[in-house]
C-alpha cells in the first residue's frame, strides 16, 4: 500500500512570497504514482493553480534520521522548520555520507526535536530539522554547526 506519511510547510523568512513544502513519502514508487494518479485531480479541485506562480520539486533519498524516531513524529510539536541544501565535491561524499550516518547515532543536540539527512544524484544533500524553539536552533547555528 502507498501512502504520504506527513507533509509540512511554512514561508521562507528571507523571500515572503515564497513557501516550501516538505513532503515524505513510503518510497519513489509511491510518490510517483500518486503524481501519475491522483495529483492533477486534487490541484485542480482545490484550486492551487492561483496561487502558485511557478514550483521546484526535488527528490531526496533518505541517508539518516537524526533521534529514535521518523522526523515526520514531531512535524507537529515544533517550532522552527529548518531546510538546508548544499552540494559536495565528488571527493569529499564518502566522508559527508559518514558523518551523517553517525549523526542519526549520536545523542540528540539541545533544543533539535529530529532531524532526516538525504541526498540526490550529483553530489546535492539535503538536512531537514526540526526545533523547539529559534533560539535553540540559533545557538546550534552559532556554536556547534561550524565544528562540523
Amino acid at each position: 500500500m502507498c501512502w504520504l506519511h506527513r507533509q509540512i510547510g511554512g514561508w521562507n523568512r528571507n523571500e515572503p512570497c515564497e513557501a516550501g513544502i516538505l513532503s515524505v513519502w513510503k518510497n519513489l514508487h509511491c510518490y510517483q504514482r500518486f503524481m501519475q494518479n491522483q495529483h492533477d485531480g486534487i490541484f485542480a479541485k482545490s484550486d492551487q493553480g492561483s496561487t502558485c506562480a511557478n514550483i521546484f520539486v526535488d527528490i531526496f533519498e533518505s541517508i539518516s534520521n537524526k533521534g529514535t524516531t521518523d522526523i515526520t513524529d514531531f512535524v507537529d510539536k515544533g517550532k522552527l522548520l529548518r531546510v538546508a541544501e548544499c552540494s559536495v565535491e565528488n571527493v569529499k561524499l564518502a566522508r559527508l555520507e559518514q558523518v551523517l550516518k553517525g549523526a542519526g547515532n549520536k545523542g540528540m543536540i539541545p533544543g533539535m526535536l529530529s532531524g532526516a539527512f538525504g541526498k540526490r544524484q550529483n553530489g546535492r544533500y539535503m538536512a531537514a530539522s526540526i526545533w523547539d524553539s529559534e533560539d535553540s536552533h540559533q545557538r546550534y547555528a552559532d556554536k556547534e554547526l561550524p565544528a562540523l
